[in-house]
């Protein structure tokens, strides 16, 4: 295992004003008001959207921690507190997507719930007026049918345009590094309820700043994982991999309270199976699970292991 020298964490001012920032670079893209020198309003885009999602929104998970750990993030977590303001920023990407690249726009709808909001696909034949979930389909909108747009986005590389560069059901994936995340809706405290692991539970608000529990504090310092449950121990058997390369240790009693989670999924029902490889990532995931979806045949082991070997090797 490659040795990982200690480094010092950024201190909480800093982590503050880095985060702060870049949301509001990203919120500027959303809506702004500004005043000229007569003191006269002006508004550009949605301005009372960005306004209801600065006050909504929270920031969490891998970025906080790799700051307190004194490294760069990667990409920053968005989470919303209230599902009607979730919702509308969800339309408001939706709303942004090529109609050329995405001919079934017109079918893409927002649904929201108590604790979480959900895009979806209408199905064909499917009355717009039917509340039943059972009458949508999984919905992601990336490489399989906007490939051309994504192509563009990426090769534009312009800093600060936050795009769509992915949606899926469960969140809107934008250029720049951030992530809305729509899967889990609430306070800080009931989201994390969600998370796997304890590190990653530090979070940033408008009005409160940089809140670290000690727990993920402690965690941070020993770069031990400990696993809190989850409601996707699949995805976060796959995450142990990646930070075990980084030089985290996990004691044999975590690892088997991620296996007694997975032991209690019915992997051989799809919806299930694919549920827990949203978060996942890795395409060789996807085609795995549209090839199940295609050919329709009973999951067992050794489909499954005929499907890896095939998509895999």
């Amino acid at each position: 295992m490659e040795e990982t020298k200690p480094t010092r964490g950024y201190k909480r001012k800093t982590i503050e004003k880095i985060v702060r920032r870049k949301m509001n670079e990203w919120l500027r893209t959303i809506g702004h008001r500004t005043r000229d020198e007569d003191n006269l309003e002006a508004v550009s885009g949605n301005a009372d959207l960005a306004d209801a999602v600065r006050a909504d929104y929270f920031l969490t998970g891998g970025a906080l921690a790799s700051m307190l750990m004194g490294e760069e993030p990667n990409d920053y977590d968005v989470y919303l507190r209230t599902p009607a303001v979730a919702a509308k920023l969800a339309e408001h990407y939706i709303s942004k997507l090529p109609a050329a690249n995405n001919p079934r726009s017109e079918k893409i709808e927002v649904k929201a719930d108590k604790d979480r909001v959900s895009i979806f696909v209408k199905s064909s034949g499917i009355a717009s007026e039917e509340s039943d979930q059972s009458g949508y389909t999984y919905f992601e909108y990336g490489p399989s049918n906007g490939e051309e747009f994504l192509k563009e986005v990426i090769k534009s590389e312009d800093k600060g345009n936050y795009k769509v560069a992915y949606m899926t059901t469960n969140a809107v994936t934008l250029t720049d590094g951030v992530q809305i995340v729509i899967r889990f809706v609430g306070k800080p405290e009931k989201v994390h309820e969600f998370f796997d692991y304890a590190h990653c539970t530090s979070y940033f608000t408008e009005e409160g700043g940089l809140v670290v529990p000690e727990k993920a504090l402690e965690t941070l310092r020993t770069r031990e994982l400990k696993y809190q449950g989850s409601l996707y121990p699949i995805c976060a058997m796959f995450r142990m991999r990646k930070f075990i390369k980084r030089g985290w240790t996990i004691t044999a009693g975590e690892m088997l309270k991620i296996a007694w989670d997975i032991s209690k999924l019915d992997l051989t029902d799809i919806e299930v199976l694919r549920d827990q490889l949203v978060g996942v990532d890795s395409a060789y995931f996807r085609e795995l699970l549209d090839i199940l979806e295609n050919e329709r045949r009973p999951i067992d082991r050794s489909y499954l292991v005929e499907l890896v070997e095939r998509v895999f090797d």
